[in-house]
C-alpha cells in the first residue's frame, strides 16, 4: 500500500510548530494578570530605556492615568519596574536585573510575533 502525500501533508500541519517558552509562559502567568499590565509589560519591552511618568506613560498606551498609576506601583512592588522621585514626579523604568530586562523584551517580542496584530 502507498502512503497518501495528502495524508502525509496533513499530519504534518497537525504538528506544533513551536515549543511552549514555559519560562516565558510563567512569567506571564505571575506578571500579566491584567490587560493594563499586559499593555506595560509590551511597552517597557519595546522601550527598554524609556523612564517616564505614570500620565506620560498612560498616554503612550492609550490607558487612564490612574489605572497606569497602580500598575506601575504594583510592578514596582513585584519588582520589574523600579521608581525614582524627582521635581516632574515619580518616573518609572525596567529594573536593572539583566535576566528580568531580557524576559519583559522577550514578552513583548512573542507579542508582536504571536498574534501578528502588532
Amino acid at each position: 500500500m502507498v502512503a497518501s502525500p495528502v495524508l502525509a501533508r496533513d499530519k504534518r500541519a497537525l504538528k506544533p510548530r513551536s515549543e511552549i517558552d514555559v519560562e516565558l509562559l510563567a512569567f506571564a502567568e505571575r506578571y500579566a494578570t491584567n490587560l493594563a499590565r499586559w499593555d506595560l509589560l509590551v511597552y517597557f519591552g519595546r522601550n527598554p530605556s524609556t523612564r517616564g511618568t505614570a500620565r506620560d506613560i498612560a498616554v503612550e498606551i492609550g490607558r487612564r492615568p490612574r489605572i497606569v498609576q497602580k500598575e506601575l506601583d504594583d510592578l514596582t512592588y513585584l519588582g520589574i519596574l523600579r521608581a525614582r522621585e524627582n521635581c516632574h514626579g515619580r518616573r518609572y523604568e525596567m529594573v536593572r536585573a539583566p535576566r528580568t530586562r531580557q524576559m519583559i523584551k522577550r514578552f513583548a517580542q512573542r507579542h508582536i510575533d504571536g498574534n501578528g496584530q502588532d
